[in-house]
């Protein structure tokens, strides 16, 4: 796939990112945000899924449903890893181990390995009802609040008692 313009700049912005991300030090987990929908996210997730794989010990991937179905999003994850984002060819077992109002949680496996994808029903922003015109500070209150929800805490529930 050839990039042009906009789309091209944004994927040697979040080259970038990755790169430094992949340095010596990183106080973070790993964390994948797109601002530029779910199709973005997951060509990221598994153009660096190898990296990711051996250096973090639980994945998360965090999507929008956008009025699609599971499926339809888990078969696209599979579909890019095994495109020339990975490199490699993988094959996905998909296993639902949570099902809430807000949330669906896959347990995704590729060979032996643990990937979790969280699945929102409605958007994000949708879910901590949040408007298009707030202030930063705004929506990252409602996310926070939203991520203090039952429903939320159920899912992470999980993977305390692990």
């Amino acid at each position: 796939m050839e990039l042009t313009g906009y789309k091209k700049e944004l994927d040697r912005k979040e080259t970038e990112v990755m790169n430094r991300f992949k340095g010596e030090y990183s106080p973070y987990e790993f964390l994948i945000k797109s601002e530029n929908g779910k199709d973005m996210a997951i060509r990221l997730f598994s153009k660096n899924f190898n990296y990711i794989s051996k250096e973090m010990d639980r994945i998360f991937l965090l999507l929008d449903l956008d009025d699609k179905d599971v499926d339809t999003l888990l078969k696209k994850i599979e579909t890019c890893l095994n495109s020339k984002c990975a490199g490699e060819k993988f094959s996905i077992k998909n296993k639902k181990i949570k099902e809430n109002t807000k949330f669906y949680l896959f347990e995704n496996e590729v060979e032996n390995l643990k990937f979790y994808t969280i699945f929102f029903k409605k958007s994000l922003e949708k879910q901590a009802e949040i408007k298009d015109k707030e202030s930063k500070e705004s929506k990252e209150k409602k996310i926070k609040e939203l991520a203090k929800q039952k429903e939320f805490l159920d899912i992470l529930d999980l993977f305390n008692k692990q």
